[in-house]
């Protein structure tokens, strides 16, 4: 019984040392702005570029895109009647036809924050770029592969099937 009792003393200690470490964790976490430690902007100019949520997303995305100077821009709705205003849009950028380069965010949906931030910043910051269609390729950005994953911050399509994930 005593070597239990002494298992047990040691799994205590470690649970509340562990508890401690997230407790200090937690406190260092929500610590005021004006600390000694403030979280400030990365520097990156991803912090404009990430939105909230799919609408916000995609208007930053074609707005980036407009800047950019997307040849042409496409639209294709989730459904035919567009009930849930859940867009997949194209931003092209016209160049070789025999070198193309296609960019894709929001494959599985949730992840499309992240995908959608980097395209924005990318479309963003190469508009000053020089651009030649004789000798640059073709580029297609694809905004939100999975709308409705994306809106919907969930891994599958409307039909509640992950199109991309393996199957067993």
């Amino acid at each position: 019984v005593s070597g239990l009792v002494s298992g047990m003393k040691k799994e205590w200690i470690w649970s509340f040392a562990i508890g401690l470490i997230a407790i200090g964790a937690a406190i260092w976490y929500n610590r005021p702005a004006g600390s000694d430690f403030s979280y400030g902007k990365c520097g990156t100019g991803y912090d404009e570029t990430f939105s909230d949520n799919y609408n916000d997303a995609r208007r930053l995305f074609l707005e980036s895109a407009r800047i950019w100077g997307a040849n042409r821009l496409l639209s294709l709705p989730l459904d035919k009647k567009n009930r849930a205003g859940l867009v997949t849009d194209f931003a092209v950028k016209k160049g070789r036809s025999d070198r193309v380069l296609i960019h894709l965010s929001g494959t599985h949906g949730v992840e499309g924050f992240a995908g959608s931030a980097i395209q924005s910043a990318f479309l963003r910051s190469s508009k000053s770029q020089p651009w030649d269609p004789s000798k640059d390729p073709t580029v297609i950005f694809v905004h939100a592969v999975n709308p409705y994953g994306f809106a919907a911050v969930r891994v599958s399509h409307r039909t509640s099937i992950g199109h991309l994930l393996p199957i067993h």
